[in-house]
C-alpha cells in the first residue's frame, strides 16, 4: 500500500550558483554597458503549471498544450485527463511539476552618446544622449512566465503557507516587466 509515508522531498530552491557580471565600454562618443545577472542550480515547483494544466476550476488562463489533454479518443497524452472539480486527483503535489529554475538574465543595457562637442564650451559641460532597457533578455529552460520567482504568501487551497514556506513556489506571479527607457544627461 502506498501512503503518505512514502513522500520524499525533492529538489532544492536555492541556486548552487548566484553570478553576475558588469560589463562598462567606451568607444569615442559612445558608451555601453550591460549588467548580467543568473542562478544555476535550482529547482522552483511550478504550481501555476498545476493549475493551468491539470485542472479547469479557474476557466480560464490554461496552456495551448492542454487541448492535448487525455480523452476516451486521445490517449497518447502525458497531460492527464482534466476535470472541472479535480476528481481524479492531478492536483496532489508531486515532481511532475518541478522545474529547474536555472537562468541567466540581461538585467540593463545602456548605449549612450555624448554630444557635448556639437555644443559651445561655455554653455553647456556635459551633454548626453542613452537608451537603456531593463529585463531585456532571459535565457532559461523554465517553461513558467519568470524563472525568478518572488516568495509569495498567496493560500489558494487553505494551506496555511507562509512566504517564508513558499520559496521555490511558481503561483503563477506577475514577472518582471521588460522596461524602455530613453534619457538625456545634461551637465551645466
Amino acid at each position: 500500500m502506498i501512503d503518505d509515508k512514502d513522500r520524499a522531498h525533492f529538489g532544492s530552491p536555492f541556486p548552487d550558483l548566484v553570478y553576475g557580471l558588469t560589463l562598462n565600454l567606451t568607444y569615442k562618443n559612445f558608451d555601453f554597458s550591460t549588467l548580467l545577472q543568473g542562478v544555476q542550480g535550482n529547482d522552483v515547483y511550478f504550481l501555476f503549471g498545476n493549475f493551468a494544466y491539470e485542472t479547469q476550476s479557474r476557466g480560464f488562463n490554461s496552456y495551448k498544450e492542454i487541448l492535448n489533454r487525455w480523452t476516451p479518443t486521445h490517449t497518447d497524452t502525458d497531460i492527464p485527463k482534466v476535470s472541472y472539480d479535480d476528481r481524479n486527483g492531478n492536483r496532489r503535489i508531486s515532481t511532475r511539476f518541478l522545474e529547474d529554475g536555472s537562468y541567466l538574465r540581461f538585467r540593463n543595457i545602456t548605449l549612450g552618446y555624448n554630444l557635448t562637442h556639437f555644443l559651445p564650451k561655455d554653455w553647456v559641460r556635459n551633454v548626453r544622449i542613452y537608451t537603456t532597457v531593463q529585463n531585456a533578455f532571459t535565457f532559461t529552460k523554465y517553461p513558467g512566465l519568470d524563472p525568478e520567482i518572488q516568495a509569495n504568501s498567496n493560500d489558494t487551497n487553505g494551506f496555511g503557507v507562509s512566504s517564508d514556506l513558499a520559496v521555490g513556489i511558481d503561483w503563477g506571479t506577475v514577472p518582471a516587466p521588460r522596461i524602455f527607457m530613453v534619457g538625456i544627461d545634461l551637465d551645466f
